[in-house]
C-alpha cells in the first residue's frame, strides 16, 4: 500500500526543501524556508515556503498504484522596506529557476534527501516529474508573494 496523504505530502516538501537548499545560491543564502503549514504564524522576510497542498492517489480500477500526483506551491514572500526590487528579482529568478530546470526530477531524487520517494514523469518517465503551471505575483502584507505552482508526480520507492 502507498504512503498516507500526509506523509507523501511531507516527503514532497522535504524534497524541495533538500533541493533548494543543496542549490541555493548568493542571492537566496539566509532566506529562511518554511514548509507546509508552519510558516503561516511567521513574519520573518524574505522567506521561502513550500506547501504541497494536495495529493492524488492513482488508481486502477479499485486498486491503488501507489503513485500519487501532488500539487505543490513555492512562495519567495519579502517586504517592500526590507528588499528592492532588484534585490526580489534577482531572488525569485534563482529559486525559479532552480525548479525549471530541465534535471529537476533527478535532483529531487537524488539532492532532495528524503527517505522512500521517487518522483517520475507522466506516463511513467516520459517527460518531466514536475510539471510547472503558473508563477504568480501578488502584493501582500505591504510587500510580495511570487509563487510557482506545479504538479509533481511521485511514489514511495520501496512501496511502503
Amino acid at each position: 500500500m502507498g504512503a498516507p496523504y500526509g506523509k507523501i505530502c511531507s516527503k514532497v516538501e522535504d524534497a524541495f526543501e533538500g533541493v533548494i537548499t543543496a542549490l541555493v545560491g548568493l542571492e537566496l543564502s539566509g532566506v529562511q524556508i518554511l514548509k507546509g503549514f508552519q510558516g503561516t504564524a511567521t513574519k520573518t522576510v524574505p522567506r521561502i515556503h513550500i506547501v504541497a497542498s494536495s495529493a492524488t492517489a492513482e488508481m486502477f480500477g479499485d486498486l491503488f498504484t501507489g503513485n500519487w500526483t501532488v500539487e505543490v506551491t513555492v512562495a519567495l514572500i519579502s517586504q517592500y522596506k526590507d528588499t528592492t526590487r532588484s534585490t526580489r528579482e534577482n531572488m525569485s529568478s534563482s529559486l525559479f529557476d532552480m525548479l525549471l530546470r530541465q534535471d529537476i526530477e533527478d535532483l529531487l531524487n537524488n539532492r532532495g534527501g528524503v527517505q522512500d520517494f521517487h518522483a517520475y514523469g507522466g506516463a511513467q518517465g516520459a517527460g518531466m516529474g514536475y510539471a510547472p503551471q503558473q508563477i504568480l505575483r501578488e502584493p501582500l502584507d505591504h510587500g510580495f508573494i511570487e509563487t510557482l505552482t506545479g504538479t509533481l508526480y511521485c511514489r514511495p520507492s520501496t512501496g511502503e
